[in-house]
């Protein structure tokens, strides 16, 4: 044979890396932001069926993506980068605050919390290079739930950003589910149902394409049908009459503290038994701090009625500002504060009501201590740090899923956002306009105690926790695999290379 006979028979030589290498070039740049861009549309208000369904298949384009580029981790950490850009970013557009300053400041300031979304994309590269078609759907949620409770729980700023079960609306009966697995738990079945109809798009075999969307759609159609069973039951619940407690909300535009208790005063008519004000409701340096505390106990002893405040010191020497809440007793006692953002306010013997700061309310793993500790009622002391950022609706659904799993009843109170009353359904009582003086007193009622607790306190928090566990000791095994190879490489490469004699 001559040697230009020879060359055909070279040629196809291919392995699966040389064919991906050629789909990355063809692959779907924009999976990414198409991905961010339909899951934003979920927090719009209207309640139609688009933005019902859009969480069942919200993730599929990132999915594709990462597929198409498993093999290439910068395309990957791209896509997670422009993800948790637009994520963060589309609330700018929605308030009209578009403009470089403020995207750049808000990006940069928390690019921290958008690498949960780049480490997940890396991490998705890595599971979908696995041969098991049984791994890659709970590999992927086990991945997306660990990184989400990491991100929320160990990163002070990213609290009221997206959550994947954020796209659901609580007062829905799939968002009633938040009840007894939490808003970690619907995260992870959204996920395992968009791993799945992911998979049927996936694979080419026509078994594995109808098995996979009939266990995706049987899997969405059984958590809207156990929703609706744990929606009804908390209605049930919630139905006989409970102990309520009479609370006045308070929320200026910016205003003062001589504002603020300008309208406290108009809620009297309506006999509070106790009145919230916002976080940064008053203002003192510290030398002079009993002189504010006096004006609010004398205050509280001429009207009778309690008070439940926020307090910011002004920066000293070093320019540090503290917060710090602040409780006056009815009759003008002797206030107390919380510095460590949650502040006991007992109301009969061995039962007690709860103001916690903004950050602590963010918190499943918080809330729910709290809760199992005997809390009646929360009051969330919000401010308006982040005017120029209109995250209320995702402040708002934070907190009505936090009701849900709690079953606790929570009211919030901020000087330029929208203040609420929550119930322990998840629906609003009372919501305040934003950015306008208001003032409104509500009925609220206490939690039963005899009633238990929900089944998210009782274990349904384990999820999240279990998940970051999970993806550690799977991290551990893929570590000690690469190294076995190398290893292994290190040592067969003197006889591959060896020469018989």
């Amino acid at each position: 044979m001559t040697g230009d006979s020879q060359v055909p028979i070279s040629m196809p030589t291919t392995d699966d890396q040389d064919g991906s290498r050629g789909k990355k070039r063809g692959g779907v740049f924009f999976g990414g932001p198409l991905s961010a861009m339909l899951l934003s549309l979920c927090f719009l208000e209207q309640d139609g069926v688009l933005q019902r369904t859009i969480p069942w298949f919200g993730l599929l384009p990132l999915f594709i993506s990462l597929d198409r580029h498993r093999h290439d981790l910068k395309w990957r950490l791209l896509h997670g980068l422009f993800f948790g850009f637009i994520l963060y970013c589309w609330p700018l557009v929605l308030s009209g605050e578009w403009n470089k300053t403020s995207i750049l400041a808000t990006a940069w300031a928390n690019l921290l919390m958008i690498g949960s979304w780049m480490l997940f994309c890396a991490a998705g590269g890595v599971l979908l290079r696995k041969p098991s078609r049984l791994a890659i759907v709970p590999g992927l949620a086990l991945a997306w739930t660990g990184l989400e409770y990491l991100r929320v729980e160990c990163i002070p700023l990213a609290g009221p950003w997206m959550q994947l079960g954020q796209t659901l609306k609580p007062e829905n009966p799939e968002g009633q589910l938040a009840a007894a697995i939490g808003l970690t738990g619907l995260g992870f079945a959204l996920c395992l149902v968009n791993g799945t109809f992911f998979l049927a798009l996936r694979e080419r075999r026509g078994r594995v394409q109808f098995f996979s969307t009939l266990v995706g759609t049987g899997a969405a159609i059984s958590l809207l049908s156990i929703g609706g069973l744990v929606g009804a039951m908390l209605r049930y619940l919630e139905h006989p009459p409970r102990e309520a407690m009479r609370i006045g909300l308070v929320q200026t535009d910016d205003g003062g503290s001589e504002d603020h208790l300008k309208l406290a005063r108009q809620l009297l008519n309506s006999e509070p038994q106790l009145i919230f004000f916002p976080a940064d409701a008053f203002v003192a340096r510290p030398d002079s701090q009993p002189g504010i505390q006096t004006e609010l106990e004398t205050f509280a002893r001429e009207e009778n009625v309690i008070l439940v405040a926020g307090m910011i010191l002004e920066p000293n020497s070093q320019g540090d500002r503290s917060r710090t809440l602040l409780h006056i007793a009815k009759g003008g006692g002797r206030g107390e504060h919380g510095r460590g953002g949650t502040l006991a306010i007992d109301i009969k013997e061995d039962q007690s009501i709860l103001a916690v700061s903004d950050r602590i309310s963010h918190s499943a793993y918080h809330m729910r201590r709290l809760v199992a500790n005997g809390t009646l009622l929360f009051l969330v002391a919000g401010d308006g740090t982040q005017k120029g950022i209109d995250n209320d609706p995702l402040r708002n659904r934070l907190l009505a899923f936090r009701a849900l799993e709690t079953g606790t009843c929570i009211c919030r109170a901020t000087s330029n956002g929208n203040s609420a009353i929550v119930n322990n359904t998840g629906t609003r009582r009372t919501l305040a306009p934003r950015n306008q003086a208001w003032a409104a007193v509500s009925s609220v009622p206490l939690r039963d105690p005899r009633r238990g607790i929900t089944y998210f306190v009782a274990g349904g928090w384990l999820l999240g926790p279990g998940c970051l566990v999970l993806l550690g000791i799977l991290l551990f095994l893929e570590l000690y695999r690469l190294r076995k190879n190398s290893a292994e490489r290190r040592n067969t490469r003197p006889q591959d290379s060896a020469r018989p004699s």
